[in-house]
């Protein structure tokens, strides 16, 4: 995999910026991690050069099973964990679709890394014409047994005349090289009074500010010790710092916050007024389903910060609305 300097923001290409945080991730590559003063997006450098063989290099079937825990399959719906994502799902889906202008012509959606197709089918079943992009053969392949057209392109290369009603970014903008191209094309394919949806890590959430301070404060040896703690004994991260937060290259090249989506939203034609930003965590009044409690000192304190965060407007998620 190939890398290049990142000299300005990769979201609105300000080349006013602070350096924030530098550390040694992916293959012993330092990163810095920079802030557009402009737009507030946090970004890495040097950034990843994306192609189709870095694509699978970085979405095989393990960065799935990885993402979830080596015991929870991306796949396997009838896990505990598995089965309360899938109902907190349907409470969001429930609050998108409040968007949503009722029609009796065909509507369609698209689901940008639609993973196997777990919200298409909440469409599916209301009779849209469900489309998704997903680099994954693994997971794409089962959401085509759910009646979901899978496209095989990026989303830049469809066509401006294919408009949708709906289009769906779950923990994706954050994995793209150049988000503001692919803001600027969603606006481009939506309908009139088409709903995008964008759910991205917050780079202003309280546990994000918490786990910057400890790297960029602390001795190294005190947060390499944190780092190797919580992976020995909550099996949380790798066991060294390997990462910036959330950020993390090759996989997630940027960060946004509360001004950067805004801001990104607002460029490519959406107007103020029509931009709803949430933020909050698997807690949040919204979606909050029952879930076993957490167990043990550390697992508490955690569910505390993360209800603070939601309670202060600083959650882990940024969740944002925008109509046409």
């Amino acid at each position: 995999m190939e890398f290049r300097n990142a000299n300005e923001c990769i979201s609105c290409s300000s080349k006013k910026r602070k350096l924030k945080f530098s550390y040694v991730g992916f293959n012993e590559i330092k990163f810095d991690c920079y802030q557009c003063k402009e737009c507030s997006l946090v970004y890495g450098s040097p950034q990843p050069i994306i192609n189709d063989d870095s694509i699978n290099e970085i979405y095989s079937s393990e960065y799935y099973q990885n993402y979830f825990g080596a015991n929870n399959d991306y796949v396997e719906v009838s896990t505990e964990r598995n089965l309360i994502l899938k109902k907190r799902l349907q409470m969001e889906f429930e609050y998108y679709y409040s968007f949503v202008k009722e029609s009796e012509s065909p509507k369609k959606i698209l689901d940008l890394g639609c993973g196997d197709g777990r919200f298409l089918e909440f469409f599916v079943e209301l009779g849209w014409d469900c489309y998704g992009i997903e680099p994954s053969d693994f997971v794409s392949e089962i959401a085509r047994k759910k009646n979901i057209k899978i496209l095989d392109k990026s989303m830049l290369d469809i066509d401006e005349n294919n408009k949708f009603d709906f289009i769906f970014m779950d923990n994706v903008i954050e994995h793209l090289d150049y988000p503001g191209q692919y803001v600027d094309k969603a606006s481009e394919l939506l309908n009139e009074s088409g709903v995008i949806v964008i759910k991205t890590p917050n780079s202003s959430g309280l546990l994000e500010q918490i786990e910057y301070m400890v790297l960029s404060y602390c001795p190294k040896f005190i947060s390499k010790g944190i780092m190797k703690l919580l992976h020995n004994k909550y099996s949380i991260g790798s066991g060294t710092v390997h990462r910036y937060g959330n950020l993390h290259p090759p996989v997630h090249l940027s960060l946004f916050n509360r001004k950067s989506i805004t801001k990104a939203l607002t460029a490519s034609g959406f107007k103020n007024k029509n931009i709803k930003v949430l933020s909050g965590s698997e807690y949040f009044h919204l979606w909050r389903v029952k879930r076993p409690k957490p167990i043990g000192l550390f697992s508490n304190f955690l569910k505390f910060l993360k209800r603070l965060g939601d309670f202060t407007k600083r959650g882990d998620m940024l969740i944002t609305v925008a109509h046409k």
